[in-house]
């Protein structure tokens, strides 16, 4: 099974964070609220790579925070069989428990341990059973799992390259489809959602970032800086 080194999957984490909070490190506390649940409705995102109430993945990491005991451990079991109701953007004090467990470094470790499995994890593992090797290649995918929820078939139909897996050319896939992706974020529509189309088609700056590094061949993520939507990120 293919690997990228500790440094690679630093840079990849440090790159996403970027695109998800504006900050290298992340931020373990932020909170937005989008109308981009199902059905529009609104819904809250979190914490250092912002995960979502979709698929319970709030649930899971409050979950996973309170196994390890942190410190909001007990105010937040009230909370958990909950924590996929469309209306809990509307709850405050729920709101302000987020933002204060984010300092708390239980919490932090959690939702490090928590993006690592649910995210990171899956998206080596597409790109190793695939045949790829590339850092950069793992980079485009992560991103994709993160903020599209995995490789979507729809933007893979759209060209013709296969994967490494199935003879294909690594760089010509990984180039089409992060292409491919950002026409489709720059063009995106969803009717009858005005604001959720706007937040899609903003959210391509992180798919003009990629293509960058794709030009300028920093296969191994080792050209550092990577100016990702503006910020230098490096080691």
């Amino acid at each position: 099974m293919a690997a990228v080194t500790d440094d690679q999957k630093m840079i990849i984490s440090r790159v996403i964070n970027v695109f998800e909070t504006g900050s290298t490190g992340g931020d373990y506390t932020r909170i937005v609220v989008f109308p981009d649940g199902p059905g529009g409705r609104h819904q809250i995102t979190y914490g250092r790579s912002q995960t979502t109430q979709v698929s319970d993945n709030l649930g899971r990491l409050l979950r996973l925070y309170c196994e390890i005991n942190g410190e909001y451990s007990d105010h937040f079991t009230p909370y958990l069989d909950r924590a996929a109701d469309p209306n809990l953007h509307e709850d405050g004090a729920f709101l302000d428990l987020l933002r204060q467990a984010g300092n708390d470094p239980v919490m932090q470790t959690a939702q490090d341990n928590f993006f690592d499995r649910r995210y990171f994890l899956p998206a080596e593992k597409w790109w190793s059973d695939h045949g790829m090797e590339e850092a950069l290649s793992l980079l485009v995918i992560y991103d994709s799992w993160i903020h599209s929820g995995g490789i979507r078939m729809f933007l893979r139909n759209h060209f013709r390259e296969s994967p490494s897996s199935a003879c294909g050319r690594e760089r010509v896939w990984t180039a089409r489809y992060a292409e491919i992706r950002h026409q489709w974020l720059k063009h995106c529509t969803s009717p009858g959602n005005p604001e959720k189309q706007r937040l899609l088609r903003n959210s391509r700056y992180r798919t003009r970032c990629l293509p960058e590094e794709i030009d300028r061949s920093n296969r191994d993520l080792s050209m550092l800086p990577i100016t990702a939507n503006g910020v230098d990120v490096t080691l």
